[in-house]
């Protein structure tokens, strides 16, 4: 969980036990695709983990390289804290505050986040200066952030429509989501190149009970519990179809940079 300014306004503080316990599925999913992505493209002996949240993917990331020295930023306290009480990440070495602001070694081997990156929105061109800044000549990011889908436009208004009506002035999650395009565009503006992109769409039925649970825990804007009339969601305990999307990168820095 990482939150650069969240939406110009004061960031509401992430329930960092509740968060544990509703995303770690979700979260795992996704964390070990990008530790076995990474390990296939590079040793790493210094990383630097975004956004590290309660520690989903740090446990893959010391799992694969317990040797490895790691960094890992993270705004929240409360996220620092849970992470940092883990046994077995005892090791790793925790940083509170926007990596954009606290990050500014260059000599690492392996940038990596999951489910972090697309919370910094409006400044992705800055994001992706930033981890490129953080590597040395040869090193990798890997990463995952919102993914842009037919899929997720489509279950977008339907939650704006039944569920969460956007917020004036406010930037929907929608606007956070990226194509593998846009990836490839904003890594090659910051001298990276591209070693592979793509998206992993999954679909879950919940309860509209536990999507807003979901959404609350995971940093979002305060949402209606009660429904207009005649609405397709019924009631809270109503089974809707969530539809989640990621665009997972690999880049690289050349050598020569």
């Amino acid at each position: 969980m990482s939150v650069e300014d969240r939406d110009r306004q004061p960031a509401r503080e992430w329930a960092s036990p509740t968060y544990d316990g509703v995303t770690t599925q979700a979260q795992s999913k996704n964390a070990r695709l990008v530790a076995a992505l990474s390990a296939g493209a590079v040793e790493p002996n210094r990383i630097y983990e975004i956004g590290c949240g309660t520690g989903a993917l740090t446990e893959w990331i010391v799992r694969q390289w317990p040797t490895a020295i790691v960094h890992a930023s993270d705004i929240s306290p409360a996220m620092i804290a849970m992470a940092s009480s883990k046994k077995h990440l005892a090791g790793v070495q925790f940083v509170e505050g926007s990596f954009l602001t606290t990050a500014v070694d260059g000599t690492y081997d392996l940038v990596t986040s999951n489910a972090a990156l697309h919370w910094m929105h409006p400044r992705y061109t800055e994001v992706f200066h930033t981890m490129s800044s953080l590597l040395r000549p040869g090193g990798v990011v890997c990463a995952a952030m919102a993914g842009r889908t037919a899929g997720t436009d489509a279950f977008d208004t339907y939650v704006a429509d039944h569920i969460a009506p956007p917020v004036a002035g406010r930037t929907t999650f929608g606007e956070r989501r990226v194509t593998p395009f846009e990836v490839r565009q904003l890594a090659e503006s910051a001298g990276l190149d591209v070693q592979d992109t793509f998206l992993v769409e999954r679909h879950e039925h919940l309860t509209v009970r536990e999507y807003l649970t979901w959404r609350c825990v995971s940093g979002g804007k305060e949402v209606p519990t009660t429904f207009p009339t005649g609405s397709a969601v019924a009631d809270l305990d109503a089974l809707i179809e969530v539809v989640r999307a990621s665009v997972v990168m690999l880049l690289s820095k050349p050598v020569t940079a």
